[in-house]
């Protein structure tokens, strides 16, 4: 049994004949369509295919190649599965599943269960084709599972692990970031510097994963376009976690004060978003359900909505100076703190409150009073 992170140590006892013959499928099949390897590369035996993708050291089989190609590679890495269970709240699991085999399988099998089992989709109907629609973006889950095995330490004996909540899902695996590196790096164009480098490499060439870094930027991406918050990321001692958060989950009703946003309004706003809808598209009758919330803000308080909406992200003090506010805590109280509370405002670095970094964004519920807000101005009724 193998306790040591270097996927780069040879194994003697394992040839390439105790290989899986449905992983070398997979992986040609892929690398075929990707072309990220050349064809007659493809054609070689087992032994030749695995010296090209550098899993060999010397007559020898690399541990990463028992990982990528062996049917059970938890016979000779510990905790070499993935993990997947749903939960009620953080300590009541409903029902659980291991996911085992070699590392394409996981990655297939995981996929599978998740979308079939573990997350429930939306069925509409256009004209007489069925469409579903789950609640988080297939290739940003599929992004965040491939780095969760990509880059996981395999000397840990801890599987990935998914955690599946009614309102987010989260990943999490026993890795490192580069030296020197924050979260913050992750969502910004950034070099590659996978913990797993033989892994990365193969996965690359069966077009799994890029090579430039590109992962996290995707996963974001893809949220943005589904209209879903900002996912997070984060990092300690423990591990690495990517935790993807429904718009349930950004409704809810904040620590410290009741949601001002009457729950029946929440709900029509859920399903708005859920169906792909503009925040310009919705009928005067679903925003005006914001009238109560609305009439509970100053004017200062909407010029720093619109001043997001332009801009993006901000810091608090640019956000106050956009309404002619300095940032003192008279004013944090006054004008920026009902923000949070209505849930039209979100810190980009929650796990880190006081960051040099943090800035402020409108969540899906802030666009939509933004455009509200202008709308009404444009028309001279509000």
């Amino acid at each position: 049994d193998v306790c040591s992170s270097d996927l780069g140590v040879p194994v003697p006892q394992v040839g390439p004949s105790d290989l899986a013959q449905s992983a070398f499928d997979y992986f040609k099949k892929n690398a075929a369509r990707t072309r990220r390897i050349a064809k007659v590369d493809l054609d070689d035996g087992h032994d030749i295919l695995l010296e090209k993708l550098h899993l060999v050291d010397g007559a020898y089989l690399k541990r990463a190649a028992i990982l990528l190609f062996h049917s059970d590679p938890e016979k000779y890495v510990s905790g070499a599965f993935v993990k997947i269970g749903y939960f009620e709240s953080d300590d009541e699991l409903l029902f659980q599943d291991e996911i085992r085999g070699h590392l394409f399988d996981q990655v297939e099998k995981t996929m599978d269960l998740l979308l079939t089992k573990y997350l429930r989709a939306t069925i509409s109907y256009h004209g007489l084709q069925r469409l579903e629609s789950f609640p988080y973006p297939e290739a940003a889950l599929r992004e965040g599972l491939l780095n969760a095995i990509a880059h996981k330490d395999y000397g840990s004996g801890n599987p990935v692990q998914i955690s599946v909540y009614a309102d987010k899902v989260i990943f999490w695996n026993e890795g490192q970031l580069p030296d020197n590196w924050t979260v913050e790096h992750l969502a910004s164009k950034h070099p590659s510097v996978p913990f797993n480098p033989d892994i990365a490499r193969v996965l690359f060439r069966a077009g799994l994963i890029e090579a430039w870094g590109r992962g996290t930027i995707k996963i974001i991406r893809e949220c943005k376009v589904a209209k879903l918050p900002k996912p997070v990321f984060k990092y300690d001692l423990s591990g690495f976690i990517l935790e993807f958060r429904s718009l349930k989950a950004l409704l809810k009703e904040p620590k410290g004060g009741p949601a001002l946003l009457d729950a029946s309004i929440i709900g029509r706003l859920i399903e708005a978003i859920t169906k792909g809808q503009s925040p310009s598209s919705l009928t005067d009758e679903i925003l005006e359900g914001y009238k109560t919330t609305i009439e509970k803000l100053e004017e200062k308080s909407f010029l720093m909505i619109k001043a997001m909406f332009k801009h993006g992200p901000m810091k608090r003090s640019e956000i106050l100076s956009a309404a002619s506010l300095s940032n003192q805590s008279t004013n944090v109280r006054r004008y920026f703190d009902p923000l949070v509370t209505i849930l039209a405002v979100d810190p980009t670095h929650k796990d880190r409150p006081s960051s040099r970094h943090q800035r402020f964004s409108l969540t899906p519920i802030g666009a939509m009073l933004a455009e509200f807000l202008i709308k009404k101005t444009e028309e001279r009724t509000f």
